[in-house]
């Protein structure tokens, strides 16, 4: 599995700077395309988008496209941590298709999807 997707930096996935906190990280800016990935004990895949979607968009994660060969196993679910409601998904060769909920959602900086 790789560990993200989005834009790149010197052939290497953009990550926050380093060092004690300042302005150099506060005006840091990641977009729509950042995702990391993490497997859990229960060997679920986490994806974080990296930024707070606008409602009813969709994201795509092309890492999880049905032929890229990172996730073998067969995705039988998506969801949103902290959301009760289902999560509409589908999965092709573009990548995993999350359309993101149109209504308000009380989060304030990011999202983790859990991957089943």
């Amino acid at each position: 599995m790789t560990p993200g997707e989005g834009e790149m930096v010197d052939g290497k996935l953009k990550m926050l700077p380093g060092g004690g906190l300042g302005s150099r990280q506060a005006e840091f800016r990641f977009d729509s395309s950042d995702f990391r990935f993490t497997v859990g004990k229960n060997n679920a895949l986490y994806i974080f988008s990296l930024v707070l979607p606008k409602q009813g968009t969709q994201l795509v994660i092309k890492s999880l496209a049905t032929d890229a060969g990172y996730f073998k196993q067969r995705i039988k679910r998506v969801s949103l941590l902290g959301y009760s409601k289902s999560v509409k998904w589908k999965q092709d060769a573009d990548g995993l298709k999350i359309f993101y909920p149109q209504n308000k959602i009380p989060f304030s900086t990011s999202v983790v999807f859990k991957i089943e």
